[in-house]
């Protein structure tokens, strides 16, 4: 089997959820100011992307969708007269639910990625005022086959390692990771590297297929098959019942538009007959191309 090239090239939609409290003035001014750089990079690496911008308060976009770096360095200014109860999770979350009358635009042939901005953590919750686990959101964003960016501070503590910064982005970078994402400081002088490894996390191929864990698959039940060739169970792949992932080995990651054919049993039966699922999609990270 061939392995996976190091970059998957493809339509891609970046979604920025941009947090407006009273102290994103600086955050948002630095991104404004390297807009045309985050362009330049996706062109380097061949994307056919378009930006769109929201906020931690509301899923409206700002402006539209854009290839153009003059006007999302605009659009990304949104402002810092928003909400500073940031829910960014919430929002990102009404953007892209497929049953939401908020949800936005987005190309059908395109993979999204999604940016959060932001010098606090998240703090979506619920109707009631619960905080929404992060685990929910990882199971959203990989049910859609969307990644996740954290462009946060990174200490690990709790206090900021950034001057700017009011709390760490645990919870951001938590979906991030958990979204075969990515992650970046918004202490850093420099933007390449940050909005490089925003491209990177974009246009990567990853050896990994996270599973909504409501499916519950059963481990021993898998059939996986690459192009319609069998796979073999824990040489060629596991399943990681710890984070629902089926992960190939590094010799068995498919190619780049070859077809993924997973079967399983569940433990809680999904229709009525109580049968099992059967998930088919190509190797790559568009929602129609995974």
């Amino acid at each position: 089997m061939k392995r996976h090239p190091e970059l998957t090239i493809v339509a891609t939609d970046f979604l920025w959820v941009v947090d407006n409290s009273g102290s994103m003035e600086e955050e948002q001014s630095f991104v404004a100011r390297n807009a045309a750089l985050f362009c330049e990079i996706l062109e380097n690496f061949g994307f056919d992307f378009r930006i769109g911008v929201i906020t931690t308060d509301s899923a409206r976009l700002r402006g539209t969708f854009t290839d153009d770096c003059a006007a999302f360095s605009e659009n990304v200014q949104v402002g810092i007269g928003g909400s500073g109860y940031e829910q960014g999770f919430l929002f990102a979350h009404r953007a892209l639910d497929p049953t939401s009358p908020e949800r936005l635009d987005f190309r059908e042939e395109a993979a999204i990625t999604v940016v959060f901005l932001s010098d606090e953590d998240d703090q979506s919750t619920t109707p009631e005022g619960l905080l929404i686990e992060t685990d929910f959101y990882i199971d959203f964003f990989n049910t859609l086959s969307v990644r996740t960016f954290a462009f946060v501070d990174l200490s690990i503590g709790n206090i900021p390692i950034c001057p700017t910064a009011e709390v760490p982005g645990k919870r951001y970078v938590a979906v991030a990771r958990g979204t075969q994402g990515g992650e970046a400081s918004i202490c850093e002088p420099d933007a390449t590297d940050s909005l490089t490894r925003i491209a990177q996390t974009a246009g990567r191929t990853s050896p990994d297929y996270p599973l909504p864990r409501a499916m519950a698959p059963i481990t021993a039940s898998f059939v996986v098959t690459l192009d319609g060739e069998p796979l073999r169970g824990g040489r060629d792949y596991h399943f990681d019942l710890a984070t629902s992932t089926l992960r190939f080995a590094d010799e068995a990651v498919p190619p780049v538009g070859s077809l993924v054919a997973i079967e399983f049993a569940t433990f809680v039966p999904l229709d009525p007959t109580g049968g099992g699922t059967k998930r088919e999609e190509p190797a790559c990270n568009a929602p129609h191309d995974r």
